[in-house]
């Protein structure tokens, strides 16, 4: 072997010693079968040579040339490959056990939704409040000051528009229904409560307790379903995406509840501070028609007053049987 040295312009001659060759298959127990021995055999053209290794690794600029100047050769192979991993995967769906039939998991459209069930006898049975609502936290809503609210002469403006617009069927309601309807609107004040804190969410328990202004055992059962910390008592507290998107879906599913399963999304989408538009996606993600109709306001309507409409789209949501998933 020669050793050129650029700095003297010598070339000196040297033994290079014991020589091996290498193979292109490896020994040890390795087996090769039919496909990776014709792989390694296959002899190719020069031009196949340099696709390859384009293809291996070339530069992006360089696989975007070649792929232009192939053009439709490729979208046919595309397509046969396609078609044959579509015949592979039917071949082997002939060839898998059957899997035994298991009962419906009652998994809702969204897997962040709440549990739907597809086969209740009425809209009222397809989302429960008592599987979204835990029976601990139901018991110790602090619903008291919301039926005093509804009560006054004129409600405070403590409670979000969408809940102040129920009041008239919370007087309406007998003593007992009146109870677990104040509930349930002091859970969905709550849940609107958590949306708007957003990053402002306190780093204790006790700190969100006092944001909520609810009891402790209601805020540790509304971080652990919709917050993230180190545990459901040791913040600092967050909501990433995945949270906001399990509090819109059980906020959807629960006024629902609140309004006869037919919602106008306006006052709820301005309370959660949401626009309409994607509120209404989560209402499709629960199996919701959703229609869109345009209002503008009356000449001698009063523009600050509150109103379901104004001028824009506004979002009507409606559950109907069958559930559409």
């Amino acid at each position: 072997v020669g050793v050129y040295d650029k700095t003297t312009g010598v070339v000196t001659v040297v033994d290079p010693g014991p020589t091996f060759e290498v193979q292109r298959r490896l020994k040890r127990g390795f087996k090769e079968d039919a496909e990776q021995k014709a792989f390694f055999e296959q002899k190719l053209t020069p031009a196949e040579a340099r696709a390859e290794l384009i293809e291996a690794f070339g530069s992006k600029k360089a696989k975007a040339a070649r792929r232009k100047a192939l053009g439709p050769k490729i979208a046919e192979e595309s397509s046969l490959s396609v078609g044959n991993i579509e015949t592979a995967l039917r071949a082997q769906a002939l060839v898998q056990p059957a899997v035994p039939e298991t009962q419906d998991d009652g998994g809702g459209p969204n897997v962040l939704a709440p549990p739907c069930h597809l086969d209740a006898d009425s809209v009222a049975g397809a989302y429960l409040v008592n599987e979204i609502i835990p029976q601990e936290q139901w018991e110790s809503l602090p619903f008291k000051p919301l039926l005093a609210d509804c009560r006054a002469a004129q409600s405070s403006a403590s409670y979000p528009s969408f809940v102040r617009a129920a009041f008239p069927t919370l007087r309406a309601l007998g003593k007992e229904l009146r109870r677990d309807y104040a509930r349930l609107l002091t859970y969905v004040t709550l849940l609107l409560r958590l949306l708007r804190l957003g990053k402002k969410l306190g780093k204790t328990l006790d700190a969100v307790a006092t944001q909520l202004d609810c009891p402790t055992v209601v805020a540790r059962g509304l971080l652990s379903a919709y917050a993230e910390g180190v545990t459901a008592d040791t913040g600092p507290f967050s909501q990433p995406q995945t949270c906001k998107d399990k509090l819109l879906l059980a906020l959807a599913a629960l006024s629902l509840h609140v309004s006869n399963f037919s919602v106008s999304l306006h006052k709820l989408a301005v309370d959660g501070q949401i626009p309409s538009s994607k509120l209404a996606e989560y209402f499709r993600e629960l199996g919701c028609a959703v229609s869109k109709n345009k209002r503008k306001r009356s000449k001698g309507e009063d523009p600050t007053a509150e109103a379901d409409g104004y001028d824009g789209d506004i979002y009507e949501a409606t559950l109907t049987l069958p559930i559409r998933c």
